[in-house]
Formats: C-alpha cells, sequence, structure tokens
C-alpha cells in the first residue's frame, strides 16, 4: 500500500498565489493609497509596541538557573551528535535563551548507528521550545534548537 497527500505541495502553491495577488494589488495602489496602506502598517506596529511595554510594565522576566543548566548538558549532548553525524554545529547562549544549530546536506540516523544518537536527536526536540528544519542560502539542511531560560512573572511592585 501506499499513502500520499502533497500538504507541502498544496500550501507552497497556496502561499504562491497569495505572494502574486499581493504584488499585483500593490502595483494597483495609487500614490495615496500606498501612502494610507504605509500610515496603517505604521499605527499597527506602534499598538504592537505599546502592547509589549504594558506587559513590561505588570510583568517580569525570571530567569531558571535550571534550564540553563539543562541546556548546557543538551549542548555537550549535541556535539557528542554532530561529531558522531557528522554535522557542523553552532551553539549560542544569551542571558534569556539558547541556540542549537547543526547544518548539513543531509541527516541520517541509520540502524546501524548507537541507539544514542536517537536518543540524543529525541532528548533536542523535547528539551527545545521550538525547532526548526530548513534549507539555508547554500542549499544546506539547518535544524535549529531554540530554548528559553525565562518564565514572565506578574509585578508585585507598584510602578
Amino acid at each position: 500500500m501506499r499513502m500520499e497527500k502533497r500538504f507541502y505541495t498544496e500550501e507552497a502553491a497556496l502561499w504562491e498565489r497569495a505572494e502574486q495577488m499581493a504584488e499585483k494589488e500593490r502595483m494597483e495602489l495609487t500614490d495615496e493609497e500606498r501612502i494610507s496602506k504605509e500610515s496603517e502598517a505604521a499605527l499597527k506596529a506602534q499598538e504592537i509596541e505599546e502592547r509589549a511595554g504594558t506587559d513590561r510594565r505588570h510583568n517580569f522576566q525570571v530567569i531558571h538557573g535550571e534550564r540553563l543548566k539543562e541546556f548546557e548538558i543538551l549542548s555537550q549532548r549535541a556535539l557528542e551528535f554532530a561529531e558522531a553525524a557528522p554535522l557542523d554545529i553552532v551553539v549560542e547562549t544569551e542571558p534569556t535563551f539558547g541556540k542549537i544549530q547543526l547544518c548539513a546536506d543531509r541527516l541520517m540516523i541509520l540502524p546501524s548507528d548507537s541507539g544514542e544518537m536517537k536518543e540524543i536527536f529525541a532528548e533536542l526536540i523535547r528539551g527545545a521550545e521550538s525547532t526548526g528544519f530548513t534549507m539555508n542560502e547554500n542549499g544546506l539542511l539547518e535544524i535549529r534548537f531554540m530554548f528559553s531560560f525565562t518564565s514572565k512573572q506578574p509585578r508585585t511592585d507598584r510602578r
């Protein structure tokens, strides 16, 4: 039995049509309409900034040391994985988040590989706040794992 459904192909075609329609619409705008749309976009951006400012006034970020320690352990495991695979790896740590990026022309975890390879990859996916698989500008597979070390807590002080 073979089952095939082209979800990506269908979605890509929809995006392509939507982009074409948006471009056509942009080309048909008069200068006045274009300025009006730009003003609307600027107002929406300002509203988003104001909401973010309100959020910062009412909440603050708490850094969790245990999340940072977990990230450090996963980073070491990712280095082992990258060496065995082989993959290029970049690990970045900022005060509130961390990123592990793996890159190669392919990633294969074969039956002949130790179960450790599967386990490390599963740990990375489970531990990450988000995971993305994309093709970079050089046509290489890029796998990005993002980790947050913070949580939002309501302010108790009255500012």
